[in-house]
């Protein structure tokens, strides 16, 4: 084998090329310590961690369930083992291996990205109530990702709930910064209609408000690019 110090340079290195985003070295430097045979489960995570980042799912899950095989119930090569499997849309082991991290696994402390994944898979499964209310646990850990609010947007358009989805498709443009795009907005227009047609006795607004709200908001795209006709078909 190698000299451990030489080793240990290899890892020096991965944390450096870590902290530089540059992963796919990172990684590179991190088999190479790995293959030295000095290391730690805590350097089995970090290598496992960053071939997901360099996009390397596949031995990212490899090196994950290796942990795995040594301690079960570790949340950290539990997630790691979840996350691979969804990227590499395997859903049906996902969902076992979601149900391991989320429930089964030693003291875990869940982040927005968690939650994120799991609204990915819920998405994939078509439980789309579920990838709702996942998103909006994802916010609820890290407020400052509005980019979640679109997310569960969609996903509660998807689940039928045409006014939920309105109003975190509201919340996505007016507080993201950058949030008022010609794009955004226009799907927001596009929304206001949709609920216009929704209206029912139960809906607390009528259709007309449905329909200003959605003029409204193309006449601020028209505004945004006064060269581009799309929001005029609609206004």
């Amino acid at each position: 084998g190698q000299e451990p110090s030489l080793s240990i340079v290899d890892k020096e290195l991965s944390e450096l090329y870590y902290k530089k985003n540059d992963f796919t070295n990172a990684a590179k430097a991190y088999s190479e310590y790995i293959a030295a045979g000095n290391f730690t489960n805590d350097d089995l995570k970090q290598y496992a961690v960053t071939l997901l980042f360099a996009g390397d799912n596949a031995k990212s899950l490899e090196i994950a369930r290796k942990g795995l095989a040594k301690d079960p119930t570790d949340p950290a090569f539990c997630r790691m083992v979840m996350y691979n499997l969804i990227d590499l849309q395997q859903y049906e082991e996902a969902a076992i291996a979601a149900d391991n991290f989320f429930k089964k696994s030693k003291n875990p402390e869940f982040s927005y990205f968690d939650y994120m994944y799991l609204g990915r898979l819920y998405d994939a499964q078509k439980k789309f109530a579920d990838a709702a209310e996942a998103y909006m646990k994802a916010v609820e850990k890290d407020p400052s990702k509005k980019q979640l609010y679109q997310m569960a947007s969609q996903s509660y358009e998807e689940a039928g709930d045409i006014a939920k989805s309105l109003e975190l498709y509201e919340k996505f443009v007016n507080d993201s910064e950058g949030g008022k795009n010609a794009d955004n907005l226009m799907d927001l227009g596009r929304k206001y209609y949709r609920m216009a047609s929704n209206v029912d006795s139960t809906s607390s607004f009528t259709k007309e408000d449905m329909l200003k709200k959605a003029i409204a908001t193309f006449s601020e795209v028209s505004v945004l690019e006064p060269d581009n006709y799309r929001s005029f078909y609609w206004i």
